[in-house]
């Protein structure tokens, strides 16, 4: 195992070296599952702009710069797979959600980007649009809601383990609902 602490993931020389440092342990990068985000509501309002900034740099920065970093070994290994995390109102917006909504429609038009680049290269990239997810911090941020439809990390994960398989290759360029439990 590797510990890559303290990384900026807005910075492309700190992805860069973070994905140096896992093939040096390892000697090649197979899959990456990017789950870094943030998120934020508001209006569309003079005084949003800095919520705009920060939510695009969060997610879709972010997104772009690990991206960016560990395609090189992909693409000289001729295989890899990419999952990023995305969200439903990438798809579309509510009422407060411009920012973060367009961050997320970013990182989906990113991971069709990546697929349709490098689908010769048998790399798969493919991004995950998670309803509520039934974590400790949304539970205290919400704690009258209705929980029973809300998405268990465990669901997510087998996804994503899916996904990174050699028999998830077969999927690439989705952007793939997991809005909770019907």
């Amino acid at each position: 195992m590797v510990r890559l602490g303290g990384i900026d993931l807005t910075d492309a020389d700190s992805c860069k070296e973070a994905v140096d440092r896992a093939l040096k342990e390892f000697g090649r990068v197979d899959a990456l599952v990017n789950t870094v985000g943030g998120f934020e509501t508001g209006p569309v309002a003079e005084a949003g702009v800095n919520q705009w900034e920060r939510l695009f740099r969060t997610n879709a920065q972010t997104a772009y710069t690990i991206s960016a970093a560990v395609l090189r070994p992909m693409q000289e290994a001729g295989y890899g797979r990419i999952v990023h995390i995305a969200a439903a109102p990438g798809l579309k917006a509510s009422a407060n959600q411009a920012a973060y909504a367009a961050s997320k429609g970013a990182v989906i038009r990113l991971t069709e980007a990546i697929a349709a680049e490098n689908r010769d290269k048998r790399i798969s990239a493919n991004c995950i649009l998670p309803g509520t997810i039934d974590t400790p911090q949304n539970r205290a941020a919400m704690p009258n809601a209705k929980t029973d439809s809300w998405v268990q990390p465990g669901d997510i994960a087998r996804l994503i383990g899916f996904l990174v398989s050699p028999a998830g290759g077969v999927v690439t360029g989705a952007a793939i609902p997991a809005t909770g439990r019907i």
